[in-house]
């Protein structure tokens, strides 16, 4: 018996000391458990944020292609019949891919207010938008109305109650200055036009401002913490009040609609709403993965774009300053990407 006690000192154990051990033992296999879970959640954000980051570029480029698309289709055609070719193109679109998934469109009555609030924004910033792509140079126009991200850095902390860093701040400053010295090079080189420019400039800015408070909300809607919303549902949701308003000015903008168009400017008022469906999902589907401030900096990419777009399609030769800022914009989305969050 003592040999065998010897070898398996497990033998001579009393019970309290089994059960120390087996407690040890548990409290062993919970560490690891845990372990692995926050290594599993930590892979799931980084993939989510990938995931986000990879929708807003591509989101920035589609809705670069839609200023584009606007600024052709706008030498024929009034804002107002824009607006209806790509709300009409939008809810179309938005209604079959949610026939076919049929979500839970029961929503509190909350989420139905920041629906409808979000459309009325969203409408008010894309008229905006449209109209200084009108008014202005395609870079000015999308430069000013890059300046969007400021206004989020500066009111997500009180209506998201999200972080307000430092690094944010500056981010989003130097991708304002990135895109007004984009702006600088092109307004350098056309001859002024007056109170047209300092209009087209002002309705400019009223745009981002009014884009800030859209992507707020739709940051508020698509967020992990609230109810989980689908992207159609909220681009659905924005298409139709759009279309609701624009009937309600129908007697006053109809009377301005063109018909007699070539087959290119026709083509460039319909590419308008197809762009505009993926670039709305995709920004929608961003905000779940990235904040609002980090994502509208990836939004100023758009500035970028239209910066090559102008130059490959309307052959408009790049400055020296126009390199620079979009060298900027480039920059800041840089240090928003690779930013740890606070």
């Amino acid at each position: 018996f003592l040999p065998v006690v010897a070898t398996r000192p497990w033998i001579a154990m009393t019970g309290a000391q089994v059960l120390g051990h087996q407690i040890e033992l548990s409290e062993a296999s919970d560490k690891d458990s845990l372990k692995e879970a926050s290594q599993e959640s930590e892979t799931d954000g980084e993939a989510s944020k990938a995931r986000a980051i990879a929708a807003f570029v591509t989101s920035a480029a589609f809705h670069s292609v839609m200023s584009l698309c606007v600024k052709l289709a706008s030498g024929t055609f009034p804002t107002a019949q824009i607006l209806w070719a790509r709300y009409t193109v939008q809810m179309l679109v938005t209604s079959l891919m949610l026939w076919k998934k049929r979500p839970n469109l029961n929503l509190p009555r909350g989420l139905k207010i920041l629906l409808l609030l979000r459309g009325l924004l969203g409408m008010s910033s894309q008229g905006c938008h449209m109209l200084s792509l009108k008014m202005l140079p395609l870079p000015d126009a999308v430069s000013l109305h890059t300046v969007y991200p400021v206004f989020t850095a500066l009111l997500a902390p009180f209506t998201l109650g999200e972080p307000l860093s430092a690094a944010a701040v500056c981010a989003a400053l130097c991708a304002t200055v990135g895109c007004s010295f984009i702006a600088q090079g092109r307004l350098s080189r056309a001859p002024p036009k007056g109170q047209q420019v300092r209009l087209g400039m002002g309705i400019a800015l009223l745009g981002a401002l009014n884009a800030s408070l859209t992507y707020l909300l739709v940051r508020k809607l698509m967020r992990k913490s609230e109810r989980a919303i689908d992207p159609e549902v909220v681009v659905w949701s924005y298409s139709l009040t759009a279309l609701c308003v624009l009937i309600l000015a129908l007697p006053l903008t109809a009377s301005s609609f063109v018909w007699d168009a070539s087959a290119s400017a026709w083509l460039a008022l319909i590419s308008v709403g197809a762009t505009s469906v993926i670039e709305q999902l995709l920004v929608t589907l961003g905000f779940r993965g990235l904040s609002a401030t980090a994502g509208t900096l990836m939004l100023t990419l758009e500035a970028a774009f239209a910066f090559v777009f102008s130059a490959l399609i309307l052959k408009e030769t790049p400055r020296l300053q126009t390199l620079l800022g979009a060298a900027l914009v480039a920059a800041a989305v840089t240090v928003s990407t690779l930013r740890k969050p606070g």
